[in-house]
């Protein structure tokens, strides 16, 4: 796959993402957590290489690359107050016979970690699907699909809805 195919394969992976997010993995109950952007940068990598471990791939993931969004309402309104998720993606090869069986076990080890499992399917061809899981803990949302042709998988980690230091939620 071309660099360019990679870049745009990530950023429509982001738009969907993006679009599906709603509070980007707050929900209505929860306060507003305040949190600087690196801050929300670097936990982001860190769940992209807990799952990159997982997946254990023979040759180096491609960053996709990473940037930050306003959170957007369920009605498609956009925050305007500051508040903000973060998004974290990368395509990490993984070979046709392995794409099914490394979201099995992507799945299975979220479930032990104690992850919520959002969504696991596969599609109907039998050669490709998707997995996404929420970490209760701190939010997060981890999204992997596999990817046409099947040569890897896109993984994408969204923050949940934040604000940054020193603005009022409102």
């Amino acid at each position: 796959m071309t660099k360019a195919a990679r870049n745009w394969l990530a950023v429509v992976t982001c738009v969907v993402a993006a679009l599906t997010c709603g509070g980007c993995g707050s929900t209505k109950d929860e306060p507003m957590r305040v949190m600087a952007e690196d801050e929300a940068t670097r936990i982001a990598e860190q769940h992209a290489q807990a799952v990159i471990k997982v997946i254990a791939p023979a040759q180096k993931p491609d960053p996709g690359g990473s940037g930050s969004a306003p959170c957007e309402g369920r009605g498609g309104e956009i925050a305007k107050d500051g508040r903000y998720y973060v998004q974290h993606i990368y395509q990490v090869p993984v070979s046709p016979d392995r794409q099914i069986a490394t979201l099995e076990r992507l799945r299975d080890h979220w479930r032990q970690a104690g992850y919520e499992i959002q969504r696991f399917r596969v599609f109907p061809d039998g050669k490709g699907g998707e997995v996404a899981a929420r970490n209760a803990q701190d939010g997060y949302q981890i999204s992997v699909e596999t990817t046409d042709p099947p040569t890897a998988v896109s993984l994408a980690v969204y923050s949940p809805c934040l604000m940054p230091p020193g603005k009022v939620s409102g």
